[in-house]
């Protein structure tokens, strides 16, 4: 999520929570896990194209902003807790 803070978008590979962060092709590049000649092209694709690597950093920027602000996690809180309130 920092580097999205940082309209930074993101190579990973397919595990735990960095599968649900990126999405490929629109906020970064996922390699298949412990595919280490996937995860090199994703690196090199990530360098090889500036025009992709700004709009994934784009969407990215967005993805944070619409799905994981504050204001949206004080939201999620709120419908969480809201059936424990007297």
């Amino acid at each position: 999520m920092e580097a999205f803070a940082y309209s930074t978008p993101m190579v990973g590979t397919a595990v735990g929570d960095v599968a649900r962060m990126i999405k490929p092709g629109v906020t970064g590049w996922l390699a298949q896990p412990k595919v280490r000649e996937d995860l090199i092209e994703n690196i090199v694709a990530a360098f090889r194209y500036p025009g992709d690597r700004a709009l994934r950093a784009a969407h990215a920027k967005q993805l944070l902003e619409s799905e994981y602000s504050v204001a949206v996690q004080a939201q999620s809180w709120d419908r969480l807790l809201a059936p424990t309130r007297l």
